[in-house]
């Protein structure tokens, strides 16, 4: 089987949510025996030990340059599809049983005369209209809100007019999907399914949990997690202080930039650290004792605390960090709405490490069992493959589609 796999960003080092998700389906369709060619959309080309490390999995990996964010203010499409509109012009070198767009916004690649697909999937991230307006009531600034308040609807007038348009849909979240098919009207031509986030099992750990470091996970440019890491720093973070030894360490990507909002909010304490771009986030893990998630707004799955789960970390969050991912308050997560509970569940944590630990435990085994990325892959293309007349999916471990 060949695949086209259209990414918004070049998935490695997987530094955030999106890039994880992505990276991690890759290994498993390289895994899996399907022929992938990787298509993704960079501001400027990755460097050349990326560039092999990505390349080991696939047939082609090839890229499309993504415009400045200043094409994407002057019109009147999503800025996220404006800036990607080069996808149209790629000269694709095969023809392909499928092509997988990463998200709507690369949704240019349908208009490219080059593409002959048998189908055509999209990976539905999020509502990305509720996404935006989330973003916009957490903005500050007046004319950023303004400007975000104004994609919001053209992102919404862009997705009501584009996934109709593709065979399937792949959500990564229950409740979106669910609330999608509430909304579609009756006769639409695609299919609808659940995909979960995609899960590097090699990253599989039961750290110490010695310790009292906090940890924080995520991009630091994104108005949702800033608005998250300013809540913990100045409501919950002070709270934290009659704990001995405890310590917050941030770490994410930062798209090579630093976060001087980030930096005056540190420069506060005396006991914050802040990682930019880690090639490398095991260490992080490992010398931590609990991970935080204080997401108040958002939509989607937060791949910040399916990941943390994964390490080995038990996890405090509010009902929006843990939103779509199937965790459950008290059976693997502990979930606290205000800076008082959300301090009194790091605490806790922070001082029975036994709890601590059975909550980690029961936690990865959950993804374990319900994050299978090669589980959920064959079971939503075998009946594509035999359609097409292909031989039946093998099941054994090492053999292919």
């Amino acid at each position: 089987m060949k695949l086209l796999y259209v990414c918004t960003d070049f998935p490695y080092p997987p530094r955030h949510g999106g890039m994880v998700d992505m990276w991690n389906r890759i290994q498993t369709l390289h895994q899996l025996g399907i022929t992938v060619d990787v298509l993704a959309t960079v501001a400027k080309e990755p460097s050349f030990q990326d560039r092999e490390v990505v390349a080991c999995l696939v047939r082609n990996l090839m890229f499309c340059r993504r415009e400045s964010g200043r094409k994407g203010l002057l019109s009147l499409r999503p800025g996220h599809v404006a800036i990607r509109s080069n996808l149209r012009n790629v000269q694709l070198p095969d023809s392909y049983d499928a092509a997988l767009l990463q998200t709507e916004f690369t949704s240019d690649i349908l208009r490219n005369p080059t593409l002959k697909a048998g189908f055509t999937i999209i990976r539905v991230d999020n509502d990305e209209f509720a996404f935006h307006l989330h973003t916009a009531k957490a903005e500050k600034s007046i004319p950023l809100k303004a400007y975000l308040l104004f994609e919001a609807f053209k992102v919404k007038l862009h997705t009501s007019r584009t996934l109709p348009r593709v065979d399937k849909l792949w959500f990564v979240s229950h409740r979106e999907l669910e609330k999608y098919e509430q909304a579609r009207s009756e006769n639409r031509g695609h299919s609808i399914d659940f995909l979960p986030a995609g899960i590097d099992i090699s990253l599989l750990d039961q750290p110490s949990l010695n310790g009292s470091q906090v940890l924080f996970v995520g991009n630091l440019w994104a108005q949702l997690n800033r608005e998250a890491l300013e809540w913990y720093l100045t409501e919950i973070h002070p709270r934290l202080a009659v704990v001995e030894g405890y310590r917050f360490a941030i770490a994410g990507s930062s798209r090579g930039k630093k976060c001087d909002w980030l930096e005056e909010l540190a420069s506060r304490h005396s006991n914050v650290t802040i990682s930019y771009d880690p090639d490398d986030l095991t260490p992080y893990y490992r010398s931590s004792a609990v991970f935080v998630s204080p997401m108040r707004k958002g939509t989607g799955v937060k791949l910040k605390t399916v990941e943390a789960v994964l390490r080995g970390m038990p996890v405090v969050t509010t009902s929006v960090g843990a939103e779509g991912s199937g965790l459950q308050d008290h059976t693997h997560c502990l979930f606290a709405e205000n800076a008082s509970d959300f301090s009194v569940a790091v605490q806790f944590l922070l001082q029975d490490k036994s709890a601590a630990c059975d909550l980690a435990r029961r936690a990865q085994a959950f993804i374990i069992e319900h994050y299978d990325q090669g589980k959920a892959l064959r079971r939503l293309l075998i009946p594509v493959l035999e359609q097409a007349g292909y031989a039946p999916v093998p099941q054994g471990p090492g053999e292919t589609l």
